[in-house]
Parts: C-alpha cells; structure tokens; sequence
C-alpha cells in the first residue's frame, strides 16, 4: 500500500519523526525535527567526567546542525538524519550502539589523513570509534541507521585535543553560530 503522509494527516513533528513501518512514506527537510529535540532517537552523549570537569563546552553547542529526515515507529527500522558542520567544526572522537553509513552530499570530512568529499562516504559499525573536521566550506552529510535509536559515547580523552576544539569554537563563535541558524532552518 503506498500512502503520502501529508501535515493533515498527522501534525508536523510526526511527518518528520515518525513513517508507519509497513507504508510507502514520504518526507521533507521541510518538515524535519532538530535531533537535538528529540531524545528518544539519539541520547545526550555520554563525556569523560575528566573533561567535563576541565572545560567550558558551551562554545560547542553552536557550528552543527542535524535534521532527523525520517524514522519508523517503534524500536526496529530505519533512520535518516542531514547533518551540516561549520566550516573547520571539529566533532570529537566517539562511537554509538549502532551502526551507521555516511553519506556526504557536500563539502568535505577529514578522517585522520583521509578526505571524503561529495559523492563519497564511509561506514561505521556499532562500537567503533571516530571523529573528523569539517572541510574548509563545511560538509553535509547523510546518516543513515538500521535503527530508530542510539547513543553517543564520547571517548576523546586528550586535554590537549579539546583545548584546540573549544579554542577554534570561541574563535568562531560568531560565524559558526549564523551557520548553525542558517543550517537548521
């Protein structure tokens, strides 16, 4: 059965949020959530105590933008989430209980000594450990999880590295913050 769910059938933040699992669903960046609002599809990340203790991270609550495109209803199914970081945003090395394949649709993710530009992407399983900066323009990204909830545990333990994040975060405050906006709207 294949049925267009429109903002009369349902109000906007289930369009969003929510497809029936067993129905042809359509979505819309339009009509998306900020995954930052909805805590039951990924949970407020887990930070080494040493480093909360250690460092203001409010600076880093702006240069990032995530969208949560679709997501079934229920536990089981599928995720899909737009993700835009700043130009030079630094996302910290972490992992989640998931697995997750990224698709970068513009700009530029640098993983160690590895660039994935637009057009390319990589896959992370559940457990394992990443992180990269956002290219010189920023990069968008497609996530998408077999999964319609997950965690985040951050594992960047290394003062020196979350200097640099918050330093380059205080630097560009301004224009990061204008990004944010611009990218979630």
């Amino acid at each position: 059965m294949t049925q267009e769910i429109t903002a009369t059938d349902l109000d906007g933040a289930s369009v969003a949020r929510r497809g029936r699992a067993k129905d042809h669903t359509q979505f819309s960046f339009f009509d998306a959530d900020d995954m930052g609002e909805l805590s039951d599809i990924m949970a407020a990340p887990d930070y080494p105590v040493s480093i909360i203790e250690q460092f203001d991270l409010t600076p880093l609550a702006v240069g990032h933008a995530t969208k949560l495109l679709f997501c079934h209803e229920g536990d089981e199914g599928m995720s899909l989430a737009l993700v835009s970081f700043a130009p030079d945003f630094i996302l910290v090395r972490h992992s989640h209980d998931a697995d997750c394949l990224y698709y970068v649709l513009s700009g530029e993710a640098r993983l160690g000594n590895r660039v994935v530009g637009a057009g390319s992407g990589f896959y992370v399983p559940a457990g394992h450990t990443y992180g990269y900066r956002a290219g010189p323009e920023g990069v968008e990204i497609l996530e998408i999880r077999s999964s319609t909830s997950f965690g985040m545990t951050v594992v960047e333990e290394n003062p020196a590295r979350w200097q640099e994040m918050v330093d380059l975060a205080v630097e560009r405050q301004a224009e990061w913050a204008a990004f944010s906006a611009d990218a979630g709207s």
